[in-house]
């Protein structure tokens, strides 16, 4: 029932004549439960480092946060989901990060603490 995934993304970024160069990580470990109390659950944690030249992206997400799409930043996010039945599961969620500013590229210059708790319920039709 465990997992592990590690995602690395690196850009060559030309800006204005300039080079940068960016680096960026995504660990991700998770564990679905098999036992009769909680069978088919999963229990999750992630750990995100950015850098200062990291693109910024236009995506769209379900969350009530950037963490994804963060910029200089590194923090966790972890969550549990429950599955109540064949077509619907709740998921408890906690993100908790921390951007460092400073990047020359994007002008950037906010150092932030953000934290965000979630629940979300999904029902498949």
């Amino acid at each position: 029932g465990l997992s592990l995934s590690l995602s690395y993304s690196h850009f060559d970024i030309n800006y204005s004549g300039e080079n940068y160069k960016s680096d960026n990580i995504l660990v991700t470990s998770d564990y679905k439960f098999d036992n009769s109390f909680n069978s088919g659950d999963v229990i999750g944690v992630e750990y995100l480092n950015t850098d200062k030249n990291r693109p910024p992206t236009e995506e769209t997400t379900l969350y009530s946060n950037n963490f994804y799409n963060m910029i200089n930043g590194e923090g966790a996010h972890v969550y549990y989901t429950n599955v109540i039945s064949a077509n619907q599961l709740i998921r408890f969620g906690h993100f908790s990060y921390q951007t460092k500013g400073s990047s020359e590229l994007f002008l950037v210059d906010l150092k932030t603490h953000d934290e965000a708790s979630y629940i979300r319920w999904k029902v498949f039709f």
